[in-house]
C-alpha cells in the first residue's frame, strides 16, 4: 500500500527538524570546546573569549535560523582574531624579553673580552720593557725601569678590577630588572585575570605534581548555585563581582599551604593536604565562610544577593590518575547540587 504524500512530507519535516536540531547541538558543543581550549592555551585573553563564546552557544538555543547562523559565525570569527591576536603578542613580547636579556649576557660577555684585550695588550707591553730591563748592564737604569713598570703594574691591576666590579654590578643590576620583569610575565600567565587566584593550567599542573609525590591530599570541588540566574537577572558586572569575592573568601578560609584555583565560569577548586576524615571536617567551616549574603552591584545601587555552594570532596588514593581525582570531586559535588535543589523543594 503506497504511503501518503502528506504522511511522507510529514515524515521528510521530522527528519529535518530533528537533523538540524542535532547540527544546532553539535555546533553548540564545539562552541563549549573551542571556549575551554582558548581558556587553558591563553589565559589572560582566554576568560573574555570563553565568556563570549558561552553567551552565543547560549543564544543559538532557541529556534536556529540562517540569520542567526551567519550572526554567529561573524560573532565567532570576531572573537576567534582578538584572541588569536592578543595571544600572538603576548608570546612576542615574551620571546622579546628572553631575546633582550640574552643580547644584554652577549653585550656584557663581550666587553669582559674587550676590557680583557684591553689589558693583556698593556701586559706584553710591560713585559717587554721588564725583559728589556733586566739585559742593560746599568743596575740604576734597571733599578727605575722597574720601579716605574711596578707602578704601572699596580695602577693597572687596580683599574681592571675596578672595571671588573663595575662591570659585574651593571650586569647584575641588569639581570634583576629582566628577572622582576619575567616574573611579572609569568605571573600574568599563572594568574586567572577576574579574580586573582590560579588559573587552570597552574592548578592542573600542581595536580599532577601532588599525584608523583603520593603525599595524602584531597580535591575540593565548589561550583556556585543560580550563578546563571545572577548573570541574567543582574547583569555580568554583578556575576564577575561575585567570582572575585567568592574567590577571596575561599582562599581566606584556607591554609595559606592549600591551592585554589579557578576551573573556569563559577567553578573552582581547592587542593588541600591531608586524608579525607581531615578535610572533610573542614568542609563545614569552609561553607559557613564562602556560603551566605553577597554584596552586588545593581543598576540601583548594590544589592545583598544570597549565595551558596555546591561542594565536592575526592580523596588521592594510590594509583588515581588526576584527571580521575579531578572527575571524582566533580561528581560528588553535582550530588550536593541534587540534595539541595530537594531540599529546597521540600
Amino acid at each position: 500500500m503506497p504511503i501518503p504524500v502528506i504522511s511522507l512530507r510529514k515524515a521528510i519535516h521530522v527528519d529535518l527538524e530533528e537533523s538540524l536540531k542535532s547540527a544546532v547541538e553539535s555546533y553548540r558543543a564545539a562552541l563549549g570546546t573551542v571556549a575551554d581550549v582558548g581558556a587553558r592555551a591563553y589565559p589572560p585573553a582566554g576568560e573574555s573569549l570563553k565568556q563570549e563564546l558561552l553567551k552565543l552557544q547560549q543564544h543559538l538555543a532557541g529556534t536556529a535560523t540562517p540569520g542567526l547562523f551567519a550572526d554567529a559565525e561573524r560573532c565567532l570569527d570576531h572573537e576567534l582574531k582578538t584572541w588569536g591576536d592578543s595571544a600572538s603578542r603576548y608570546y612576542q613580547d615574551s620571546a622579546e624579553e628572553i631575546k633582550s636579556l640574552l643580547l644584554l649576557v652577549a653585550k656584557a660577555a663581550a666587553e669582559v673580552g674587550d676590557r680583557d684585550h684591553r689589558y693583556g695588550e698593556r701586559f706584553q707591553e710591560l713585559a717587554g720593557r721588564l725583559q728589556g730591563a733586566a739585559k742593560l748592564d746599568n743596575i740604576s737604569a734597571m733599578r727605575q725601569s722597574l720601579s716605574s713598570s711596578a707602578v704601572e703594574l699596580v695602577d693597572c691591576v687596580t683599574k681592571m678590577t675596578e672595571d671588573g666590579h663595575r662591570t659585574v654590578e651593571q650586569l647584575r643590576a641588569q639581570v634583576s630588572a629582566y628577572e622582576a620583569r619575567m616574573e611579572e610575565v609569568e605571573r600574568l600567565a599563572s594568574t586567572d585575570p577576574l579574580t586573582g587566584v590560579c588559573n587552570r593550567r597552574v592548578l592542573e599542573r600542581q595536580l599532577e605534581r601532588r599525584v608523583r609525590e603520593t603525599a595524602p591530599f584531597c580535591v575540593i570541588y565548589f561550583d556556585l548555585n543560580g550563578f546563571k540566574q545572577i548573570n541574567d537577572t543582574l547583569g555580568h558586572q554583578a556575576g564577575d563581582d561575585l567570582l572575585k569575592q567568592f574567590a577571596a573568601e575561599l582562599s581566606h578560609s584556607l591554609r595559606s599551604t592549600d591551592m585554589v584555583g579557578r576551573l573556569g565560569g563559577d567553578e573552582f577548586v581547592a587542593l588541600v593536604a591531608g586524608p579525607a576524615e581531615q578535610v572533610r571536617d573542614r568542609i563545614d567551616q569552609v561553607k559557613r565562610r564562602v556560603n551566605g549574603d553577597y554584596s552586588l552591584p545593581t543598576e540601583t545601587g548594590r544589592r545583598k544577593v544570597p549565595v551558596a555552594a555546591a561542594v565536592g570532596l575526592a580523596a588521592w588514593k594510590p594509583g588515581m590518575a588526576a584527571r580521575d581525582l579531578l572527575r571524582a570531586a566533580d561528581a560528588d559535588m553535582y550530588e550536593d547540587k541534587k540534595r539541595a535543589k530537594i531540599k529546597n523543594a521540600l
